[in-house]
């Protein structure tokens, strides 16, 4: 797909030449691709990219939501700041 040929190499490659696993590959195929998905904010890519990492660390979905969810809130709490701050 279009949002993974702007790289300059291919995320697979780079997966297999690190020897990644599919947690630590998939986490890398969503920083690769954040923001240039269309309908897909980079906020959305970087959240999925926690949940694999955390379920990587943790090998516990459930691990994995909680983390992602906390980190979505402080997403939106910092967003909410910033737009109180904005002149």
């Amino acid at each position: 797909p279009d949002h993974y040929r702007n790289l300059g190499f291919p995320v697979v490659t780079v997966a297999k030449a690190w020897e990644l696993g599919f947690e630590l590959f998939t986490a890398l195929k969503y920083i690769a691709r954040a923001g240039k998905k269309p309908g897909e904010s980079i906020m959305d890519d970087l959240v999925k990219c926690v949940w694999y990492i955390v379920l990587y660390v943790t090998q516990d979905p459930l691990d994995a939501d909680y983390v992602a969810s906390k980190f979505t809130k402080r997403i939106d709490r910092a967003n909410r700041r910033a737009r109180r701050e904005l002149p």
